[in-house]
């Protein structure tokens, strides 16, 4: 229906369609529907986040409408995902038939890394003369969705270091790079194992070149440990990365040749 042009109440219309295969023939199809007034809108139709770095998440605005209905009400704002907080809703205009409200969402502290996207259900009163069956509100829903890009506001390159195979009795090291959207100290290095040295600086800037050294002692086999950064002004860990290596057995000397 192309309601701005045909207006509200009951309207019907009949499509014809016309087909050749596998003979030629049409048939109709009725439309009836009746367009009421007191539509919903949300401006923007959609919470598009974009790609977001932990810790400084925007505050995105919605502005909720509806026209052809002055006693509707907003009453609360529902979600099926734990990744998204609504801050405020307060109406801002309430003039004839119009009723405009405003929403302000933010993602939570607590999102996980990556791609996150859900609903948020607007709940609505349209009119708070009608009851229920056990005499409480009408209510009905309207869904928005939202979805982000969360990215860390340090990134570890790699995220899974491979030391190879080392010998007992020898060492490896290999770098790796910690990268900050701005300037920041690293404060500690914890391992969940012995045998690994990580030697990091003390300056404050935004890349930080890193050395892990591990040396293999008298144990065979293959180890796995977590290595977790601290920075300057945070409690919790900034990132951690997995470390793999191998440890083997030295290869026996040769025994000199007789004479």
């Amino acid at each position: 229906f192309n309601s701005p042009a045909v207006g509200t109440g009951y309207k019907q219309a009949t499509v014809t369609v016309r087909f050749d295969k596998p003979f030629v023939g049409e048939c109709q199809l009725t439309v009836r529907g009746t367009i009421v007034s007191g539509g919903i809108s949300f401006s923007p139709p959609e919470i598009e986040f974009g790609q977001v770095t932990e810790g400084d998440f925007p505050i995105k605005t919605v502005k909720i409408s509806s026209s052809g209905n002055p006693r509707l009400r907003v009453l609360d704002v529902k979600s099926t995902s734990n990744a998204i907080k609504v801050l405020s809703v307060k109406e801002t205009l309430r003039r004839g038939e119009l009723v405009m409200y405003e929403m302000k969402a933010q993602l939570k502290d607590s999102v996980d890394e990556g791609f996150a996207k859900g609903d948020l259900f607007v709940v609505f009163e349209k009119n708070p003369r009608r009851r229920d069956r056990s005499n409480g509100p009408v209510l009905t829903e309207k869904a928005i969705s939202f979805s982000g890009n969360v990215t860390p506001s340090i990134q570890i390159s790699p995220k899974l270091l491979n030391l190879g195979d080392v010998k007992i009795g020898e060492s490896v090291s290999k770098k790796i790079l910690l990268i900050g959207t701005s300037p920041f100290e690293i404060t500690d290095v914890r391992c969940d194992s012995t045998g690994i040295d990580v030697l990091a600086d003390k300056e404050s800037k935004r890349t930080h070149q890193l050395e892990v050294v591990f040396k293999a002692k008298e144990t065979l086999g293959a180890r796995e440990c977590e290595l977790t950064f601290y920075t300057d002004g945070n409690d919790t860990p900034a990132g951690s990365m997995k470390v793999i290596v191998a440890i083997v057995e030295a290869e026996p000397e040769a025994e000199p040749e007789a004479e």
